[in-house]
């Protein structure tokens, strides 16, 4: 298991803003490859378009998160401090 990025995160109904708060290491010592890791619970967005805001420390990373029935696409025209392993995920029925 590789370590967890530990986040905290808030909605005031046009803007969704994630922290990243520390990272927790796991309990077993495993040697794991790859980077440290989060997974973000956006099942309470309706479909449209938001703005999105993710913080690491000082540097704060801005873009804009569109919801459909189908998928979630994160569009952010450059980043400093993350990397998305996908930009548009497939949403689960």
């Amino acid at each position: 298991m590789n370590y967890h990025l530990s986040t905290e995160q808030s909605f005031d109904g046009t803007t969704l803003t994630i922290r990243f708060t520390g990272i927790d290491e796991p309990d077993i010592c495993i040697t794991a490859t790859g980077p440290a890791t989060t997974s973000i619970d956006l099942s309470f967005l309706s479909n449209g378009e938001y703005d999105m805001s993710i913080i690491n420390e000082f540097v704060e990373d801005r873009g804009k998160l569109k919801v459909t029935d189908e998928e979630i696409v994160f569009e952010f025209k450059k980043t400093y401090n993350i990397e998305f392993v996908e930009n548009v995920v497939k949403r689960k029925p």
